[in-house]
């Protein structure tokens, strides 16, 4: 995601966007030592819901996700972390999202590859 598609709709000024954007590479690392997906979330002003600025997955094991989810909407029911951490104003530990996978296997019906995400995209 460019700064300017961050800055559009997260209403950041062109620092703050730009400080974003350099933070990116932190999770690369993170996610290679964690082994797990890893995500930075910002809020659209305009409708109030979380999206993806930037994902990070390990280069030596297998990804959760099968295609990129920047750009789109991170709901509340799906990543309730995020949604709890912007309201507390406190880090959150222990609170799994759920993921379409997790959805649909409990209804019976297999796995998504969507994997929870809405892939919509503000325009």
């Amino acid at each position: 995601m460019t700064t300017e598609e961050i800055r559009k709709r997260t209403g950041l000024s062109e620092k703050d966007a730009e400080t974003l954007k350099q933070t990116e590479q932190m999770p690369l690392m993170m996610a290679e030592l964690a082994g797990a997906d890893l995500f930075i979330d910002c809020m659209n002003r305009e409708t109030g819901t979380m999206f993806v600025a930037a994902q990070a997955g390990p280069k030596y094991m297998p990804s959760a996700y099968q295609n990129s989810v920047v750009g789109c909407i991170a709901e509340k029911e799906d990543e309730p972390a995020v949604y709890r951490a912007l309201e507390t104003r406190a880090p959150v530990r222990d609170i799994k999202a759920v993921t379409q996978e997790d959805k649909t296997v409990r209804r019976g019906r297999g796995s998504d590859p969507g994997r929870g995400w809405k892939d919509h995209r503000d325009p």
